[in-house]
């Protein structure tokens, strides 16, 4: 491959905290779930109980869902960025799911599924995400990342919707960074 030549100028950083809602989509299966984790915790009768309530399908799954339920309704995050010319580097304490990352560096906030007026632009040449920095909060999934479901979805702590306001509280900081 070839090199993307970027005009060095003005250096910029910033960092904002943004409130997110927690995910309590599967509080409902608490009752069982807690029953499960001790049962994993003791050493005894896991497995059986996992025979009587199909809807938890693991003792992972079971631990998750009880970690999940102890988070309050919402939470704050900061997330932070610095620009030099042409050139931005996102740094947050979580890993982002691929399309919110893709989205972030493109500026294509939704893939077209947000209404206009979300639609913001990343005005610089080169984004750069780093992940995991500074601390590790788990996974922040896309609402497809909800849809198709999986491990990441159920130990997130955080609600449907959240990568997708993460991306637009990015994009107005990269935007407020590059005025």
């Amino acid at each position: 491959g070839g090199y993307t030549k970027v005009e060095s100028g003005k250096v910029a950083c910033r960092e904002i905290t943004f409130t997110y809602e927690a995910d309590h989509s599967m509080d409902h299966l608490l009752p069982q779930a807690t029953l499960v984790a001790k049962a994993d915790a003791s050493g005894s009768g896991a497995s059986e109980l996992l025979k009587q309530y199909p809807e938890i399908h693991s003792t992972f799954h079971a631990n998750a869902v009880v970690n999940k339920a102890k988070a309050g309704p919402t939470k704050d995050l900061t997330i932070s960025a610095v620009t030099f010319g042409d050139v931005a580097f996102t740094c947050h304490p979580y890993e982002m799911f691929d399309t919110n990352g893709m989205e972030l560096r493109s500026g294509t906030l939704g893939n077209g599924n947000y209404d206009a007026e979300d639609q913001l632009e990343n005005p610089f040449a080169m984004t750069f995400i780093a992940t995991k920095a500074n601390a590790n909060r788990g996974y922040i999934p896309s609402r497809l990342g909800y849809t198709n479901g999986g491990y990441s979805t159920d130990i997130t702590r955080y609600a449907p919707g959240t990568g997708e306001q993460l991306v637009g509280d990015y994009l107005r900081l990269l935007n407020e960074l590059h005025d």
